[in-house]
C-alpha cells in the first residue's frame, strides 16, 4: 500500500507542477468559460481523486466497513480520473508525434520541451497504474471489510458460549 500512497502523491505534485508550468510560460485567454472550467477541473479532480486514495489508505485500511456514500464517491472519481487519463494519451502521441518530426527535419529541442515531454509520459503512466490499483485496492477494502466483520462476529459468539 505504500507504493500505491507514494505514486498518488507523486501523481498530485506532478499534476500541480505541470499545470503550473503550462499556465505559467503559456498564458491562454479562454473566450469561452466553458473550455476554462475544464481546463481548470481537471487538475482539481486529479488532485482529489488521488487525495482520496490517500485517504483511504490512511483511515480505512483496517476499518470494518466503508459507508455507502464514501463508495459513491470513490466510483464517480474513479471513473473520471479513468476519462482523464485516457484523455492524456492523445496529447503524449502529439507530443511524440512532434519529436519525430523535429528529428526528421533535424532540429533540436528545447530544454523545456523535452522536460514537459517526459513529465506528461511519467503522469500518463503513473495515471495508468493508479487506475489499475485503484480498482484493485478498493476490492482489497471490501474484501477486508468482510474478513475483519466475520472475525468480530466470531469474537462475539465465542464470548457468549464462554
Amino acid at each position: 500500500m505504500r507504493i500505491f500512497r507514494t505514486f498518488n502523491f507523486i501523481h498530485i505534485v506532478l499534476t500541480v507542477v505541470l499545470f503550473s508550468y503550462s499556465f505559467y510560460y503559456n498564458p491562454i485567454s479562454f473566450n469561452d468559460m466553458r473550455l476554462l472550467i475544464m481546463v481548470l477541473l481537471i487538475p482539481i479532480l486529479i488532485i482529489i481523486n488521488c487525495a482520496s486514495n490517500i485517504n483511504l489508505i490512511i483511515n480505512y485500511l483496517n476499518k470494518v466497513s466503508i459507508g455507502k456514500g464514501r463508495k459513491v464517491f470513490f466510483w464517480i472519481f474513479f471513473l473520471l480520473f479513468t476519462l482523464i487519463t485516457l484523455l492524456l494519451i492523445y496529447p503524449l502521441y502529439k507530443t511524440f508525434v512532434s519529436i519525430n518530426n523535429i528529428y526528421e527535419n533535424g532540429y533540436k529541442m528545447s530544454f523545456p520541451f523535452i522536460v514537459r515531454a517526459i513529465v506528461l509520459l511519467v503522469v500518463v503512466f503513473n495515471g495508468i497504474y493508479i487506475v489499475i490499483y485503484q480498482r484493485y485496492f478498493f476490492f482489497f477494502l471490501k474484501r477486508n471489510s468482510k474478513i475483519q466483520l466475520e472475525s468480530l462476529v466470531n469474537e462475539i459468539g465465542e464470548s457468549e458460549s464462554a
